[in-house]
């Protein structure tokens, strides 16, 4: 379950300031928060760029206004956390051959994310392996129609997702961090822990925080599958 820490940051230092900005940006938002499997043992993390499509849509211009930032920050933390006691992190699995609408195991982040495991021995394809993950991403708020956020929203909440990124990873100790997202996305969080590569293939930086191994790779959409899982491990 997301942490009311992890929400307050989420409130106070990504809502509100995208709230203030709300005469620059004119289009519906969503909100996210990361999200932690029931059988998480610190094993691995996970983070990507930002959400495609998460929770409730909501204008950039109530933000503005300190209730509705309460209100929306609970929603984001409720639909992080679950509202049962299945794992948060089962629509993975469930949606890993659906027939009707989004399919996980057409995605290459999280096919790229079940090889990973693999090699690393933490689980396995007929495992509920989601459930052994946190999932997470570096900008919390995105275009509620999809797609990664642009500058201008980007710049608005940076401060407050690398304060969030930083408590994610003091809540979550996690002993390998993988993120699925580039350098060029990755380095505004990372850059002081880590060294970049120019002739490891897929990886673009290896470091270390505390007790975390950490790799940034290059998103795999579109890489040749197996060599990019070959160099994640190698990293790792």
């Amino acid at each position: 379950m997301a942490s009311e820490k992890e929400r307050r940051i989420l409130e106070k230092e990504i809502l509100r300031p995208i709230g203030h900005a709300a005469n620059k940006l004119s289009e519906k938002v969503v909100g996210f928060m990361a999200v932690k499997g029931n059988l998480y043992r610190r094993e691995l993390m996970v983070v990507g760029r930002s959400a495609n499509g998460w929770t409730d849509a909501i204008p950039p211009s109530q933000l503005a206004e300190p209730d509705k930032c309460v209100c929306y920050s609970e929603v984001v933390k409720k639909n992080s956390s679950g509202s049962s006691k299945a794992c948060p992190m089962k629509w993975v699995k469930d949606y890993w051959q659906n027939p009707e609408g989004y399919n996980t195991k057409r995605s290459a982040f999280w096919r790229a994310i079940l090889k990973v495991m693999e090699g690393l021995e933490i689980a396995f394809e007929n495992d509920p392996w989601p459930s052994h993950l946190v999932w997470s991403d570096l900008y919390k708020v995105s275009p509620a129609k999809g797609g990664n956020p642009g500058n201008r929203l980007c710049r608005v909440q940076l401060k407050g997702c690398k304060s969030l990124f930083d408590t994610e990873l003091d809540i979550y100790q996690p002993s390998r961090l993988l993120l699925l997202a580039g350098w060029d996305w990755a380095k505004d969080f990372v850059a002081s822990d880590c060294r970049t590569h120019s002739n490891t293939g897929f990886v673009e930086a290896t470091g270390r925080r505390k007790e975390t191994r950490i790799v940034v790779a290059r998103h795999p959409q579109g890489k040749l599958e197996g060599e990019w899982v070959e160099n994640v491990l190698a990293a790792f």
